[in-house]
């Protein structure tokens, strides 16, 4: 088995998030419940979830501060970004336009991320 060329971290918090909107993705799409399971099991295949109790309650508190006008329920992820010292990936112009503003720059688009896999090829 070859090597990913991107690395996907998640917490657990995603799973959770997953499970309550799962009936709104089964509006959406149309699929089965059996179908929605199958698609969110591909989709976390290739994550690998990190237990957000084990952070630092520092890095919690950071992103608090960040997100506090923002939006408070994206910190497990912010959190465990800082910890890693990686790029966040979000869909989320809101949250995306909010760090940038205040001059965080470790996130990435999902068209950004594109770009940036391609170069890898």
């Amino acid at each position: 088995m070859g090597h990913r060329k991107v690395e996907f971290f998640s917490c657990e918090f995603l799973r959770f998030e997953m499970q309550k909107h799962r009936a709104r993705i089964q509006s959406y799409t149309g699929l089965t419940e059996a179908e929605v399971e199958e698609l969110q099991y591909r989709v976390t295949g290739g994550i690998d979830f990190i237990d957000e109790a084990l952070l630092p309650d520092k890095e919690i508190s950071d992103a608090e501060e960040l997100l506090k006008d923002i939006d408070l329920n994206d910190t497990p992820f912010l959190a465990l970004n800082n910890r890693l010292n990686a790029l966040l990936w979000t869909g989320d112009k809101r949250l995306a336009n909010g760090l940038r503003s205040k001059g965080y720059d470790r996130l990435v688009t999902t068209a950004e991320l594109v770009t940036l896999t391609n170069e890898l090829d």
